[in-house]
């Protein structure tokens, strides 16, 4: 009975598991066991190649977006003590020229994907980063 408990335990671990594979991982996954040259022929140069002093590689590729999305914009003369807004990216579709903006909002979008290689061969690999897939 002991046998049996432990069984489904350890398949309920490894389904657990497998469930929180993302596609990303997934297709980092099938990197393991390759060569490092088919890695540098795919993804290309990476970003920061380090060796480290055991001989092992690490190859870490950093992809970054940037996106400013407009805000509200207002008649701007001098000597005006209100300002009228005239353009809002959400609501109006007015040309907005030439009145001055408020401010920016910037999203930012990055993904770092590192891998470890040994004597050549994919070891492992790490990512982090809110732009991963």
């Amino acid at each position: 009975m002991k046998k049996i408990a432990f069984l489904l335990i350890l398949m309920l671990l490894i389904f657990a598991c497998a469930a929180n594979n993302t596609p990303y991982e997934q297709k980092l996954q099938l990197w393991i066991g390759q060569p490092e040259s088919a890695l540098l022929k795919s993804w290309g140069r990476p970003t920061v190649q380090k060796i480290m002093s055991d001989g092992q590689t690490i190859l870490s590729y950093i992809k970054q977006n940037e996106y400013l999305v407009p805000t509200e914009y207002f008649y701007d003369y001098p000597g005006w003590l209100d300002s009228d807004i005239v353009y809002d990216p959400f609501f109006s579709e007015e040309s907005f020229a030439p009145y001055a903006q408020i401010a920016d909002t910037e999203i930012e979008e990055t993904c770092q994907t590192s891998f470890m290689a040994q004597n050549g061969i994919i070891q492992s690999y790490k990512f982090q980063g809110n732009n991963c897939h």
